[in-house]
């Protein structure tokens, strides 16, 4: 199915280390920072565009599908985080360079994100969360109370059961987060990639690495090699929430806040999941005013 965008915003296909990574870009390529936004499971960067659009004329933005979502990747890819964090940083390298980077992530891509801050920390002027893993996950109490209880009903049979077979991310947690929102047409682009049972392998993969809840987790170290980035003063770092929260709670967002002082805690106004798409001017109004037009010392 074809992605209806505006023209503001573009699609292309990088081929990075023989893979194909399809990604989203918009504004002017001048010597400012890169935005790029990192999407949660079990969407796309299809997600962003609304977004994209009010920031064309702000920045210039890249948002990549993630191995396994959208258009990047190809039956059989490598899905661990490990792989998914070299990969998002061979195709940063080719089309960022060495300009200044800010760098968003939201759920699983906050994940991501925190292993590709990690390897371009020289560049980095800006990082913010959006419904992202905050630290490692030593249980599911770490979980928002939300996903925690959709972690004890996957359990209650076989997880490829339910999350291959049935398609519970599609059929099920989609439908959650959509909120009776979101149009035919957007669930149908959400689900096309996901339309067999070895195309849904990438939940599998993915689930698994969360949910091993272990600090020596790749799903673990990704976070904890992006958190040293939040000690740093000449880094702007950005928590934008809203409440209950889906993935990390009050409580959670109350340690971070206290173990790290100078992040700027944010309330985006919209208190679901799919804030980029329900909300996008108060989403991109976070952006602009908290990232984009506040430098930080590095600039």
């Amino acid at each position: 199915m074809n992605w209806i965008l505006p023209k503001t915003v573009q699609s292309h296909v990088l081929t990075v280390l023989d893979i194909p990574v399809h990604y989203l870009s918009c504004g002017l390529k001048n010597d400012g920072p890169v935005l790029v936004l990192f999407h949660p499971m079990p969407l796309s960067s299809y997600l962003w565009v609304p977004v994209l659009e009010r920031l064309a004329d702000a920045a210039y933005c890249l948002a990549p599908d993630l191995l396994g979502f959208g258009m990047s990747g190809y039956k059989g890819s490598d899905y661990s985080v490990k792989n998914q964090i070299k990969v998002m940083c061979a195709w940063l390298r080719l089309l960022a360079k060495d300009r200044p980077l800010i760098l968003l992530g939201h759920g699983l891509g906050s994940v991501i994100m925190h292993g590709v801050a990690a390897a371009f920390r020289q560049q980095l002027c800006a990082i913010a969360i959006y419904e992202g893993y905050l630290t490692p996950l030593t249980g599911s109490w770490d979980l928002g109370l939300p996903v925690e209880q959709l972690y004890h009903l996957v359990l209650q049979s076989s997880l490829y059961q339910k999350v291959v077979v049935e398609d519970f991310m599609m059929r099920v947690f989609l439908s959650i987060i959509a909120e009776g929102k979101l149009s035919e047409q957007d669930i149908a682009i959400y689900r096309q990639p996901h339309q067999t049972e070895d195309t849904r392998q990438v939940f599998l993969d993915t689930l698994l690495q969360m949910m091993s809840f272990s600090a020596e987790s790749e799903f673990s170290a990704a976070i904890c090699s992006g958190l040293s980035v939040y000690h740093d003063p000449q880094i702007k770092k950005v928590l934008m929430y809203s409440m209950p929260g889906l993935i990390s709670g009050l409580l959670k967002l109350d340690e971070f806040r206290n173990q790290y002082p100078t992040v700027c805690v944010v309330e985006v106004g919209e208190s679901v999941f799919l804030a980029p798409a329900f909300n996008p001017d108060g989403f991109s109004g976070v952006i602009i005013r908290d990232l984009l037009s506040q430098k930080s010392v590095r600039d």
